[in-house]
């Protein structure tokens, strides 16, 4: 269920921020996945419209127990999140996956030119047969398979930075001040089922 999936990872966001001493590419991850999650608080209505129908009793406990994990929340020191810069963060750490690959682009890059320099030569040189061309066509071939190898590194190193940039993506665009008002939304929807069970209860008693 969606509300108590909620209460779990606010939880669990709560912890995060009473442990750690600064927020990182990891922590910021964490955090802007509870906005991605459950930003789209349309679903918690839904849920509780449904549940108000089937279980109310339990809808009662799960929204009260969401309320309190809200209240740990707001309770917490919230200073490191609010001034933490998700932008910076997520540069810092795709800076991490670039550097390594720009360095392999540029290795792969001076290899291809020694072999095409090595080639070239090779194509000059008239008589297969001779020691000339053999030792020349050895070296030929060592400097493709190194250019080879530093090309397929390369290659791995591109991909894993573009799967970091496509991970921490939604990261770059979510604001800290996101999350605070999104428990705020939270809290006044989950105050607003409890009203409305108590309601509800109450005219079902008349």
């Amino acid at each position: 269920m969606l509300i108590p999936n909620i209460t779990q990872r606010l939880r669990e966001l709560t912890t995060l921020l009473c442990t750690t001493d600064a927020i990182g590419a990891e922590q910021a991850y964490i955090i802007a996945s509870f906005f991605r999650d459950f930003g789209e608080t349309n679903a918690v209505i839904s849920e509780a419209i449904q549940m108000a129908e089937t279980d109310a009793d339990q809808l009662q406990t799960n929204v009260g127990s969401l309320l309190s994990a809200i209240a740990d929340y707001e309770d917490t020191d919230r200073t490191k999140l609010l001034q933490a810069d998700f932008k910076a963060i997520v540069d810092a750490h795709i800076n991490t996956f670039e550097e390594p690959q720009k360095a392999a682009q540029q290795r792969a890059t001076d290899l291809r030119h020694v072999h095409r320099e090595l080639s070239n030569r090779l194509d000059w040189i008239a008589d297969m047969d001779s020691e000339e061309y053999k030792q020349l066509d050895a070296e030929c071939d060592k400097a493709k398979a190194a250019y080879d190898e530093a090309s397929a590194e390369n290659i791995a190193l591109y991909n894993r930075c573009r799967a970091e940039k496509m991970k921490y993506a939604f990261v770059y665009y979510t604001e800290p001040e996101f999350i605070d008002i999104l428990i705020a939304k939270l809290r006044r929807i989950c105050e607003s089922i409890l009203a409305d069970l108590k309601n509800g209860k109450e005219a079902a008693d008349e």
